[in-house]
Formats: C-alpha cells, structure tokens, sequence
C-alpha cells in the first residue's frame, strides 16, 4: 500500500494568495486615508487657531470699525474679515455709545483637495459715533 503524502493543491494556494492580497490592499487602503484624514483634520485645527489668534486681537491696540480687510497669516494661510454694523432692538432705545458688529472672519488654505476655507461669526461691541 502506497501512502498519498498530504498538502495544499496550487488551486488552494492560488486561493489563499489571492484572499491575502485583497485582505493586504483594503488595510493599505484604509490607513491611506486614515492619513489623508489625519492631514485634513490638522490643517482644520491650524485654520481654527488662526482665526482664535486673529478674533482675540481684534480692536486690540486699533479701533475695530465697520469694512473689509484681508491678510496672510503665513505662506499657507491668508484672511478675509468683513465688520457690519448691526441693530438689535434693545439698542433702539439705547442712548449710550455702543455700537455692534457682526464680524466674519475667513481663512483660506490650499490643500491637496483643492482650496478650502473656514467661517467664524461673531459679534463684537465697539465704542460708536456720537448721534447729532
């Protein structure tokens, strides 16, 4: 009696190969973009950063006053801000000082995916003119 010795076929091998490979390209694939997204979530956080520093110096050591400016942060980033006067009706019957502004600050960036941007809104009290 002749004894068969036991193994794989090429046929299970190939098989085995071709699931592994698969297997081994979904990993890749999803540690690319758990990247791609760890990227973008950082670029976000340095644009919020930004734009925190630049709200937190506003009408700090200049009067912050109604219009548009813009700027750059650094060779990345760059700003667009946009002061409105604003009228609320508790300030109707107001007689102080005190005039709001509803300030709109954007920060732009380039990334891989093409430009992006954020928008923060705020409103801010700035001493305003005398009415006749």
């Amino acid at each position: 009696m002749v004894e068969r010795s036991r193994g794989f076929t090429l046929l299970e091998i190939i098989v085995a190969l071709v699931l592994f490979s698969l297997g081994f390209a979904l990993i890749l694939q999803g540690a690319t973009q758990s990247m791609r997204n760890t990227l973008r979530a950082r670029e976000y956080t340095e644009a919020t950063l930004w734009a925190e520093n630049k709200l937190d110096t506003l009408g700090v050591g200049e009067t912050l006053e109604p219009g548009s400016e813009n700027g750059r942060f650094d060779d990345r980033y760059s700003w667009s801000l946009q002061a409105d006067p604003v009228q609320l009706e508790w300030q109707e019957n107001n007689s102080g000082n005190l005039q709001l502004l509803q300030v709109r600050l954007t920060v732009f960036w380039d990334s891989r995916g093409g430009r992006r941007s954020l928008e923060f809104v705020t409103l801010r009290a700035v001493e305003g003119q005398e009415s006749p």
